[in-house]
This record gives C-alpha cells, sequence and structure tokens, in this order.
C-alpha cells in the first residue's frame, strides 16, 4: 500500500497523525505534542491495532525533545508508531 492511501484510509477511520511516512513495508506515524494531555504511545498503538486489525504493531514509543520553534514534528516531542500491514 502506499502513504498516500494510507492517509485516506486513516482520514475516513477518525485517524489524524501529524505526519505518515513508509520505509520498505513499515509505515510510520507520528503525532507531536507539547502537552501530553494524558496520551501514551499505547493508546495511539492501539488505535492502529483497532483501526487495521490485520496491522502489525513493530514499535510504538514517545520521543521527548526540548521545545524549539519551528522544528519539524521528527525533531520535536512526540508519539510514534511503526507498524506492517498485514495481506
Amino acid at each position: 500500500m502506499q502513504t498516500k492511501k494510507l492517509k485516506k484510509l486513516l482520514c475516513d477511520k477518525g485517524i489524524h497523525a501529524s505526519t505518515v511516512s513508509q520505509k520498505a513495508r513499515v509505515f510510520i506515524l507520528r503525532w507531536s505534542y507539547f502537552y501530553k494531555m494524558g496520551n501514551t504511545s499505547e493508546k495511539c498503538a492501539d488505535l492502529i491495532s483497532k483501526a487495521f486489525p490485520n496491522s502489525t504493531i513493530t514499535e510504538h514509543s514517545d520521543i521527548f525533545k526540548p521545545f524549539r520553534g519551528g522544528a519539524s514534528v521528527a525533531n520535536s516531542s512526540h508519539f510514534c508508531v511503526k507498524f506492517i500491514l498485514d495481506d
């Protein structure tokens, strides 16, 4: 599946990640945050598992970085979920 198709599917299912990318067969979703507001990487991984029952979560993490105005999502604090869609 292409990243463009996945973005559309995620949007249709009400999942709005800050960035969506793909490396080989692994999709990488990132949700940026300034305040966690009760969210965790586990909750993000659960969203993906429920939306795509045929997915395999390979990794989920909480990346904390000091605030820098204008930094990209990858260079800011964010939750990251990596997964593979099984056929």
